[in-house]
Order: C-alpha cells, then structure tokens, then sequence
C-alpha cells in the first residue's frame, strides 16, 4: 500500500513540474515540434534536395522573411514566444507597496527615523573593530 502511494506522489510531483514548465516558461514551444517536422515535409515537397539543416538555416538563422508561408513559419517554435509570466512578474509592483495599501493612515518614515550622524546605525558596529585595549 506504501508503495502505491509513493508512487502516486511522485506521478503528482512529475505532473505538477511539468505544468509549471508548460505553462510559466517558454518551454510549451517543445510542443510545437510536430509543426516544424511537417513544415519541413512540405519544404520537401518544393524543394527535394533540401536538408533538415539547410530548413533549420533558412527560418532561425537568415532572419524573418515575409514570404507566401510567413503566417505558416510563425507557428513553428520558438518564432513567436509569448512571455506572458516574463511580463506579469515585470508588472508586479514592489513589496512596499503593499504595505503602504494596507496601511495607509501609517507614514513608513515614522517606522524608520534618520540616525544622528555621530551614532552608528547598529549599536553592534562599534563592537565590530573595538579600539585596541592597553
């Protein structure tokens, strides 16, 4: 019984990280890859003598060309990531701010007054090189 639930927990654990990869990084473009081999048989089917890696050149390494098959060539992977989790956590504002929403009668100043500039900030910095002792 042990053992079925071991395995359940891992077989979770494998599903939950691969969603998380699917979904929060650009990894969901390996999804595409059934697009690129059957683009490339149709490249094949104009072009006989052309080679997986002369396909390769022509749409990730000469740069974007705007030809009959253009919209075709966009959906092959990694031609048009969407970052949208890239720009969501952009987006996020800084933590203070939540403070200051939650709160917003408190001035943040007032928690944290200015030192007087012949007082260390930390009492432990004067300990931290102590005058040497005779």
């Amino acid at each position: 019984m042990q053992a079925v639930v071991r395995y359940i927990r891992q077989g979770a654990a494998v599903l939950l990280c691969t969603a998380y990869l699917l979904v929060g990084t650009p990894a969901a473009e390996l999804l595409k890859i059934p697009v690129l081999i059957e683009h490339y048989r149709e490249h094949q089917a104009e072009l006989p003598h052309i080679s997986f890696w002369e396909y390769l050149s022509l749409h990730y390494f000469k740069g974007t060309v705007y030809d009959a098959d253009y919209q075709r060539d966009m959906q092959l992977p990694f031609k048009s990531i969407s970052l949208v989790s890239v720009l969501l956590l952009a987006l996020q504002p800084p933590s203070d701010t939540w403070r200051a929403l939650n709160h917003p009668g408190e001035d943040i100043e007032d928690k944290h007054p200015a030192s007087p500039q012949n007082e260390p900030i930390s009492p432990y910095l004067s300990r931290l090189y102590p005058p040497p002792e005779a």
